[in-house]
């Protein structure tokens, strides 16, 4: 190999050594290397190539050093340790809140409730016993509507007027029921078998 390719081939060793310095800690060994590979790299262009190459890779160096530096900085955050370093904290749609289940455990999507304030678009909502956020599909719902969940899109749920009355709330089953025999309920356990 020529001087010169042997001067390009240190040159380019020095400037990937400084990228592997921002994403792999050597505690500056790495960061030494490099500088001494640009330094090599332009004294054997002046010693070997001349003074108009040896100029020409200092001020490649002047220029490529910086910017190498710059790019890895740059790309730093986005690297699985960057991230973990500097602790960049998580964008809103991370950390906000998702409803999309009503206390007791049912999913939110397609539940029924009536409407708490007039939705134009926004108001609340009530279903079951709890008050949601909600934005209406289109039209405007006035205060005691019924609403239908048609989606939830983080914190508020977006909902449609539906026709009708409010469901009835299931009807709620007593302890003391279930400690006593079928029999004493009057239901025949057979009704249904045809």
């Amino acid at each position: 190999m020529t001087p010169l390719l042997w001067c390009i081939l240190i040159l380019a060793i020095g400037l990937a050594l400084i990228f592997l310095e921002m994403f792999i800690p050597s505690a500056g060994v790495l960061s030494a290397l490099a500088a001494i590979a640009v330094l090599t790299s332009i004294i054997m262009a002046y010693a070997n190539c001349g003074l108009k190459v040896g100029t020409i890779f200092l001020v490649v160096g002047v220029i490529l050093v910086p910017s190498a530096i710059g790019m890895a900085i740059k790309l730093y955050p986005q690297t699985p340790f960057g991230r973990r370093i500097l602790a960049i904290p998580p964008d809103a749609e991370d950390v906000t809140p998702v409803y999309d289940r009503t206390p007791d455990g049912q999913p939110l999507k397609g539940q029924i409730g009536k409407a708490k304030t007039p939705l134009l678009p926004g108001g609340s909502i009530r279903i079951q016993s709890t008050t949601y956020n909600a934005v209406s599909e289109g039209e405007p719902i006035d205060r005691g509507d019924i609403v239908l969940v048609v989606r939830v899109e983080g914190k508020v749920l977006v909902v449609r007027k539906v026709d009708g009355e409010l469901p009835e709330a299931p009807r709620q089953i007593d302890p003391a029921d279930l400690s006593q025999p079928i029999d004493t309920l009057g239901l025949d356990p057979f009704d249904n078998l045809s």
